[in-house]
């Protein structure tokens, strides 16, 4: 990871703390897109990389902005993905909270596949 300035650069993306997270979450949201790729593939390891990758990538967004809910859905989709449920279901309950329309589809998906 390099820094200069305000701006990090990590696996080709750019970032400015001044964003309030937002790249950081575009960068998970790419990990998760990256992970189920390999989930289809049947690549598991893989996909798990990718999926703790994102949970790196939205813990820093909520550093930067602990209450935005656009956090919540991907976080939540990936503990999922990770057999980690009980978090899973605390993540996606507060992003409901919060408003976030991917937090309360995710949960709905959850429950009616047994997920949650």
């Amino acid at each position: 990871m390099a820094k200069e300035n305000n701006t990090q650069t990590v696996d080709a993306f750019a970032f400015d703390d001044s964003s309030f997270g937002q790249d950081w979450i575009r960068l998970g949201d790419e990990y998760v897109v990256k992970g189920v790729r390999y989930l289809r593939q049947e690549r598991r390891l893989q996909a798990r990389l990718f999926f703790d990758k994102a949970v790196q990538a939205y813990g820093e967004a909520q550093k930067l902005n602990p209450e935005d809910a656009r956090v919540f859905g991907g976080l939540g989709s990936c503990l999922l993905h990770l057999g980690m449920r009980a978090q899973a279901r605390q993540v996606l309950e507060r992003g409901i909270e919060l408003g976030d329309s991917k937090s309360r589809a995710t949960y709905n998906w959850a429950v009616r596949n047994g997920q949650l």
